[in-house]
């Protein structure tokens, strides 16, 4: 159907369909007349909202509702948002091409609470309840599926991706993370600050009084420093409760320092300093595994009640090749975590191994070999 509009005193026909196109026509008509749309907006007595972030540019992203009257449109007013009533973020869309929001990530609680006029709270608040994203715990049914969700173990990627597939991105996912995780990828990417940072990475991760509070507040840091003391051995307790925490650390450290020297002499093989993250997400990796074979094939490999025979004994369930061994001769979780590469002995044997093997590697690949048939 025709209709028309009136520009400088001049009727300018158009056609729609669908009368609840008309708004978007009238847009395009104003633009192929060379008419600045917020000027002319402007003149008509409408006010137009400006980016929130940067207050120079116009935000664009509105729609124009009208009434009609013997085929001619009258601009009644502009709508922001959606057309489903959902309120839309006041920012120029790149209009400005030198607006700080440009340099934002859309989706962060920072560009949310200035486009959207919230606080921090509310703002992420927002985020959750607007984005469907896995990786919020508010889009699971309990936390037990949001964890599952977040696993990338084997079985995730032969789930989604079928057992060939799957295994090999499996194995390529664990190299990256081995990886991206190691000094070498600071070197590489960094150069000759690589080095500084990776330290500056790892004196964050280290369990000190002041990486509490900053992590956790004061209140919080005295719950998680009291949890830690809790998991330490007794000796360790004792150097806190004397020495306080900082000090009390490093006298753990230094006696750990002449506990390795102490290995290093009786022939131990141990994790260099520098690969220690590193060995930590390998360890990680190979319990996944680990894990996952125990839940598929633990009963029939130990009995249906292996769980309370091994906690009735007081046994600790043993990687024959231990992850040590593995990680230091780059051999493949999958293969440490094997079924066949676990036994149930007893908890003082299990402790005096100290990352030796009970068996060698050709044993195992060959149980592997011969592993379901």
């Amino acid at each position: 159907m025709q209709y028309y509009i009136i520009i400088n005193n001049e009727k300018k026909y158009f056609k729609s369909s669908k009368i609840e196109l008309i708004g978007a026509v009238v847009k395009k008509l104003l633009i192929k007349n060379n008419i600045n749309l917020i000027n002319y907006l402007i003149s008509l007595g409408f006010k137009i909202k400006k980016c929130n972030i940067c207050n120079k540019e116009y935000n664009h992203n509105f729609y124009l509702e009208f009434d009609i009257k013997d085929n001619q449109v009258f601009i009644s007013n502009i709508q922001y948002g959606k057309r489903t009533g959902n309120y839309n973020k006041n920012y120029c869309y790149g209009k400005n091409l030198n607006c700080p929001g440009l340099k934002m990530n859309s989706n962060s609680a920072e560009f949310i609470s200035l486009t959207l006029n919230l606080n921090k709270n509310e703002a992420l608040d927002y985020i959750h309840k607007n984005n469907k994203s896995p990786f919020y715990l508010i889009n699971h049914k309990n936390y037990d599926d949001y964890k599952k969700s977040q696993s990338r173990n084997k079985k995730y990627f032969i789930t989604k991706y079928g057992e060939e597939q799957g295994i090999y991105k499996y194995e390529d996912f664990c190299k990256k993370s081995k990886y991206s995780n190691s000094k070498q990828y600071y070197l590489d990417n960094y150069g000759d600050s690589g080095e500084d940072l990776w330290k500056q990475l790892c004196a964050k991760k280290a369990i000190t009084l002041t990486n509490l509070i900053n992590k956790y507040g004061v209140d919080d840091a005295t719950i998680k420093l009291e949890h830690w003391k809790a998991t330490c051995s007794s000796s360790n307790e004792d150097y806190i409760d004397k020495y306080g925490i900082d000090k009390g650390l490093k006298l753990i450290n230094k006696r750990t320092s002449n506990r390795l020297i102490s290995l290093i002499e009786k022939g131990y093989e141990l994790i260099p300093k520098d690969k220690k993250y590193e060995y930590l997400i390998y360890s990680q990796l190979v319990w996944d595994e680990t894990n996952y074979n125990l839940l598929i094939g633990g009963k029939a490999k130990f009995g249906v009640e292996w769980k309370k025979y091994k906690k009735e004994n007081k046994l600790h369930l043993d990687h024959m090749i231990s992850i040590k061994f593995g990680f230091l001769n780059m051999i493949s979780p999958n293969i440490i975590g094997h079924i066949e590469n676990l036994a149930l002995v007893d908890a003082k044997v299990n402790l005096g191994k100290k990352g030796k093997c009970s068996i060698n590697i050709n044993e195992l690949i060959e149980k592997i070999s011969k592993y379901g048939k």
